[in-house]
């Protein structure tokens, strides 16, 4: 079928990468990839209209190419963690533990802390 590209491999589990401008900026990791590159789309286009809240502490990542690496849920973490390594993606280092945000729910106040990104270097 003339014009089409295989990508059933979106369809499964896997590690994807995300670059602007050939820079891998972000690398993440699903048990959808579709659904959650999708998510970031969608989030970047939110922001753009205005409709991101102001406490998140990470806007949207700006990406114009998908990078996708299909493999099993248990080689998840691995791959991740070493791509990351590898990489050193710009949104990846910005997601530390230090990373809080403070809520208020009910007059009742809250800090939520990410958990600790394990990392090889």
């Amino acid at each position: 079928m003339d014009g089409f590209i295989e990508a059933s491999g979106f369809l499964r589990s896997g590690v994807y990468m995300l670059l602007f401008k050939g820079q891998v900026v972000y690398i993440g990791k699903a048990k959808s990839m579709l659904e959650r590159v999708y998510a970031h789309r969608t989030h970047a286009k939110r922001q753009l209209k205005g409709k991101v809240p102001d406490w998140l502490p990470l806007r949207a990542i700006h990406f114009d190419q998908v990078l996708i690496r299909p493999c099993e849920l248990a080689m998840l973490d691995a791959l991740e963690q070493q791509l990351i390594a590898k990489h050193n993606p710009q949104y990846n280092t910005l997601l530390r533990s230090s990373t809080e945000v403070k809520l208020s729910i009910g007059g009742k106040e809250m800090v939520l802390k990410p958990k600790p990104v394990a990392r090889r270097v």
